[in-house]
């Protein structure tokens, strides 16, 4: 089955991340008692973290893009860089 441009995307964008998930697949398939560790098991292994991978970064990419789109309401005035500076400097 090949990867989506989704899951290809995403797991070149994790690298670290994804290569971490790989190996606990693989430490899943030798604990979980099997006697012959094949090379299809380890490649459904591996194929499932990419997968997860993508799934996860499209979730991000959605979960941004709702936030962009939320209506914010009229502007109230209120300069919140200025609030916060001022909050860290200590005045009041």
């Amino acid at each position: 089955m090949p990867l989506t441009s989704a899951a290809r995307s995403a797991a070149r964008g994790e690298g670290s991340r994804l290569r971490l998930e790989i190996v606990e697949a693989a430490l899943r398939l030798v604990d979980d008692g099997t006697d012959r560790l094949t090379l299809r098991a380890i490649a459904r292994a591996i194929r499932q973290a990419v997968l997860e991978a993508a799934s996860r970064r499209e979730r991000a990419a959605t979960m941004r893009r709702e936030v962009l789109r939320m209506n914010l309401g009229e502007p109230d005035g209120i300069n919140v860089a200025e609030e916060l500076a001022r909050d860290r400097s200590g005045e009041r």
